[in-house]
C-alpha cells in the first residue's frame, strides 16, 4: 500500500483524493490546504483523512510514501524539491515547473534519490502523444527535436506509416509542448507511482 499526502484541495484536489483512494494500492492519509473551508470539505467527504494547513507536516511525515502536489505552478518547484529531499515519491499537477531548468533539477534529484516523479498529463494516452513516442522509438525524431521541430519530420513519419491525422495531431501536441516550455521536458521524463510500494 502506498500512503499518500495531498497538498492542495482546490478545484482539482478533490478528484485526485477520490481517484487515489479508489485504487487498490493507494491510500490518502493526509491533505493540506491553506483554506479552512477546503479542509472542512475534506473532513466532510473523507472523515478518515487527517487535515492540516501546514505543508511541512505532509512533507516530513514518515508514514507517507508519496506526495501529490495540486497547487499553483509557482509553488511546484519548492514543494516537489522538499518532498524529494524528504524521500517521497511525487505526483504533480501540470505544468510540472515554470522553467526547463527547474524541471531538470527535480528530475536529476529524483534519479539521485531513486524516487519517482509523475506529472499528471491529461493527454498521456492520446493517439498523438503515443505517435510522438513511437516516432522517437523508431528514430524518426528524438527527444530534443520532437517537441520543437516535428514538422521537419513529416515526410519521414509518413514513410514510417503515420497517417495524416496522426501527424497533424502530433504537430498540434508539439506546438502545445513548445508553448509549455518545461512541460515538454516533463512529458518525456514522466515516471509512475505504481510499483513504488515498500520503497
Amino acid at each position: 500500500m502506498i500512503n499518500i499526502g495531498v497538498i492542495g484541495y482546490g478545484y482539482w484536489g478533490p478528484n485526485i483524493v477520490r481517484n487515489f483512494n479508489a485504487i487498490e494500492y493507494g491510500c490518502v492519509k493526509s491533505v493540506c490546504d491553506l483554506r479552512p473551508q477546503a479542509l472542512e470539505r475534506v473532513q466532510k467527504n473523507f472523515p478518515a483523512i487527517s487535515t492540516t494547513s501546514d505543508f511541512h507536516e505532509i512533507l516530513s511525515n514518515p508514514e507517507l510514501d508519496a506526495i501529490a502536489v495540486i497547487t499553483p505552478v509557482a509553488t511546484h518547484f519548492p514543494l516537489v524539491k522538499q518532498a524529494l529531499e524528504n524521500g517521497k515519491h511525487v505526483f504533480v499537477e501540470k505544468p510540472f515547473t515554470q522553467t526547463a531548468a527547474q524541471a531538470e533539477e527535480l528530475i536529476n534529484l529524483a534519479e539521485q534519490k531513486h524516487l519517482k516523479i509523475m506529472v499528471d498529463h491529461t493527454f498521456l494516452f492520446t493517439p498523438a502523444v503515443r505517435k510522438i513516442k513511437e516516432l522517437i522509438a523508431i528514430g524518426v525524431a528524438h527527444t530534443t527535436q520532437c517537441p520543437y521541430c516535428i514538422e521537419s519530420h513529416v515526410k519521414a513519419a509518413q514513410k514510417a506509416g503515420a497517417t495524416a491525422k496522426e501527424i497533424a495531431e502530433a504537430i498540434f501536441v508539439a506546438a502545445a509542448l513548445r508553448a509549455g516550455g518545461a512541460f515538454a521536458h516533463s512529458t518525456i521524463a514522466m515516471g509512475t507511482l505504481k510499483g513504488t510500494e515498500g520503497k
